[in-house]
């Protein structure tokens, strides 16, 4: 069935001649349509038409002006054929006026009385050929156009990607700046807390030493003490450097950070003011991690408090924990983090925010905006340290006056893990003895404090500043050697290659190693054997001759059980 776009649309006064024309062109396969009236041949040529075929005596000059405003809406690819008959006329030729007027018609053909039928037909054929090309213009103008939109939408779309895609890199990239700087200062705190534990090792030493020797009534005791407490307040910062560069002691257990939360609240409830409210809310299917539970406490407890300090008016903090397991690209983790199974736990404030400048040195060691002197500024960096130790990772989220929310991830066990559990050391009543002991130490303050406190609990001490010393007087001493009593990093030969060296000629001496280092930072590296023992840094004379004396006790016992 033919198409609107064409039909023949047929206009004359006399419907006997526009009948006629209809017959005469369906003979040749055309589909036509005769109108009544101009008003509806402008509504069919609007509709739909491949050509208008009218004849002069239906046109008024106002009918004229309508026909001229419909052809200039036309769109571009558009010049709709007209094919006008003639009104008769006593000129041979129609006159120059009408023939201008008419030609504002545009695409028109004239055919002036009397004329052929063959004429007529040919005029319309002609036409409607030029019609036709005028659709497939069409055609090519939509295609064109519709290329045009696609390529438009794929470059947005790609415009869109790059732009997602760098900033995704720029994220990376920041992420990974502030890892490495975090990192590198991670490694550099442990080192600083390395050497402070063998100065304050020292430190306390001396003070107790002195202490010791002086009467219980002397003037000197109180200053002597606050000495004291202020080489265990620099300690305790010590720890905190180490625990932000990830080398403290970790215990780890299987935990349920849900139970370490409710019990935190009662703490919580002690150490907030009264305007300032805590909620939890708990994943009750919460997985369970691997962690040492008292530093997990720490971190809660920092980033807690870390919230009530950006809240001096009060306001609330809100705890909650949920399983999630992230996949390449997720965007539920505040940060960029590897995919995997882990337990989150977020702290979320109603304070003041933080600002773009002070996120970039968020975890950074003694960093605080508090212009009070109330904080170490080791709260966040200790956090942080602590989080990365466990195998897992801690984001912020921040605007100025929009709160924060603080999230850390932390590996989920697939499944249960048997832990063994740790006994507390008993303390041994006697701390002398008279065995012989190897000291190697380069430090001379700690060799000089570890030396007197041994002898004065009866011990024979044999001193030396390094390894190759130490190996020298054990060839020089004809007596037995109980126990080798040596730092962990020596410059040259290390801790555990002179117990190696001074075991193939005394393989009977005991090791007992010491470190500004934690134990399990110093096993990590393969330096502690089966059957030695560890001293961490600073420790007290008290804590020397009662870890000397536990392993040479120890060794005695075997002796017992081997006779």
């Amino acid at each position: 069935m033919p198409s609107l776009d064409e039909r023949v649309l047929i206009l004359a006064p006399n419907t006997r001649d526009a009948e006629l024309t209809q017959q005469t062109l369906a003979g040749r396969g055309l589909s036509c349509v005769i109108c009544p009236d101009l008003k509806d041949f402008l509504l069919l040529m609007e509709e739909g038409a491949g050509l208008g075929l009218l004849a002069e005596e239906s046109i008024t000059l106002g009918g004229l002006v309508n026909c001229f405003h419909l052809l200039e809406k036309q769109p571009r690819w558009s010049d709709f054929p007209l094919v006008l008959i003639a009104a008769a006329s006593h000129s041979p030729d129609l006159s120059a006026k009408r023939f201008n007027r008419l030609q504002q018609l545009g695409n028109l053909t004239i055919l002036e009385r009397p004329f052929h039928t063959e004429t007529l037909i040919t005029s319309v054929l002609s036409g409607l050929r030029d019609r036709k090309r005028q659709y497939e213009a069409r055609s090519h103008q939509a295609e064109t156009q519709q290329r045009e939109n696609t390529i438009t939408e794929l470059n947005k779309n790609l415009e869109s990607k790059v732009l997602e895609r760098t900033q995704e890199l720029t994220r990376s990239q920041d992420a990974l700046v502030q890892a490495q700087k975090l990192e590198a200062i991670g490694r550099l705190a442990g080192g600083v807390a390395h050497d402070f534990n063998n100065l304050i090792t020292g430190i306390l030493g001396i003070v107790e030493d002195v202490s010791n020797d002086l009467g219980p009534k002397d003037p000197h005791r109180e200053d002597l003490a606050n000495v004291m407490t202020a080489a265990n307040k620099a300690s305790q910062l010590t720890r905190q450097l180490l625990a932000f560069g990830r080398r403290q002691v970790a215990r780890p257990t299987v935990v349920m950070i849900n139970c370490v939360i409710h019990d935190m609240n009662k703490l919580f409830s002690r150490v907030l003011p009264e305007n300032v409210r805590v909620n939890s809310h708990f994943d009750s299917r919460l997985g369970k991690v691997m962690a040492d539970k008292s530093q997990l406490e720490q971190v809660l407890l920092n980033l807690v408090l870390n919230a009530k300090d950006a809240m001096p008016r009060g306001g609330k903090i809100k705890i909650t924990s949920a399983n999630v397991t992230l996949e390449k690209g997720d965007t539920r983790a505040l940060c960029d983090i590897s995919p995997g199974r882990y337990v989150t736990v977020c702290v979320s404030d109603t304070g003041s925010g933080i600002d773009a400048e002070t996120m970039k040195h968020l975890f950074e060691p003694f960093y605080t905006t508090k212009k009070t002197n109330t904080g170490t500024g080791m709260g966040l960096a200790t956090a942080y340290g602590i989080i990365k130790q466990h195998g897992g990772d801690i984001c912020v989220k921040s605007a100025p006056g929009k709160g924060t929310t603080f999230q850390f991830f932390l590996p989920r066990l697939a499944g249960t893990i048997k832990v063994s559990r740790l006994h507390p050391v008993k303390p041994h009543p006697k701390l002398g003895g008279a065995e012989t002991i190897l000291i190697a130490e380069d430090e001379e303050i700690v060799r000089k404090i570890s030396v007197r406190a041994l002898e004065k609990k009866g011990y024979r001490v044999i001193q030396s500043h390094d390894a190759k010393e130490a190996l020298k007087l054990s060839k020089a001493h004809s007596g037995r050697i109980d126990l080798l009593l040596t730092d962990v990093v020596m410059p040259g030969m290390n801790g555990q290659e002179l117990a190696a060296a001074l075991k193939r000629t005394r393989p009977d001496t005991r090791i007992l190693y010491m470190s500004g280092y934690s134990r399990e930072m110093v096993a990590r590296h393969g330096v502690m054997e089966s059957g030695s023992g560890f001293i961490e840094k600073a420790f007290s004379a008290e804590k020397l001759c009662s870890s000397v004396r536990e392993i040479l006790d120890q060794s005695l016992h075997r002796g017992h059980r081997s006779a």
